[in-house]
C-alpha cells in the first residue's frame, strides 16, 4: 500500500526513491479531491518536505478523472512539450505492466485438457 510514511521511511533509511500513484484516503486533504473547478489536462503541484504530489486531471471520455500521484524522484516542476508532466511520463511502463498483469488475473493463461493421461512407468 502506498503511502506518505512509506515513501519518508524508505528515502530516509534506505536511500531509495519512491514513485507512485495514490488511492485517495485520509492523508490527501479534501480540496485535492475536487474535480469541479479542474479542465482536463490541467495539473496542480503540492511539495512537502522531499516528497511532491502531483494532481493530474485527466479527461475521460465522459467524466474527469483527477489521477493522484506521489514522488520523491521529482523535486521540481518540469513538464514536457505534450503539457503533462514529467512524473506521468516517467510513470507510463509501470502504467503498461499493471495492465497487464490485471490482463492475466481475467484471462486463464493455462491450458485445460479433459483427455485421460495415463502414466508410463
Amino acid at each position: 500500500m502506498t503511502t506518505v510514511a512509506l515513501a519518508t521511511n524508505l528515502q530516509i533509511n534506505c536511500g531509495m526513491t519512491y514513485i507512485a500513484t495514490l488511492k485517495v484516503n485520509k492523508e490527501i486533504p479534501l480540496e485535492t479531491k475536487d474535480t469541479t473547478y479542474r479542465r482536463p489536462g490541467s495539473s496542480a503541484f503540492l511539495y512537502t518536505n522531499n516528497i511532491t504530489l502531483l494532481l493530474y486531471c485527466k479527461d475521460t471520455s465522459r467524466t474527469k478523472k483527477l489521477v493522484h500521484l506521489m514522488s520523491t524522484m521529482h523535486t521540481h516542476l518540469i513538464t514536457m512539450p505534450n503539457r503533462k508532466p514529467e512524473i506521468i511520463t516517467f510513470l507510463r511502463p509501470k502504467v503498461r505492466s499493471n495492465t497487464f498483469n490485471q490482463m492475466c488475473s481475467y484471462y486463464a493463461v493455462g491450458h485445460k485438457t479433459k483427455r485421460c493421461v495415463s502414466s508410463m512407468g
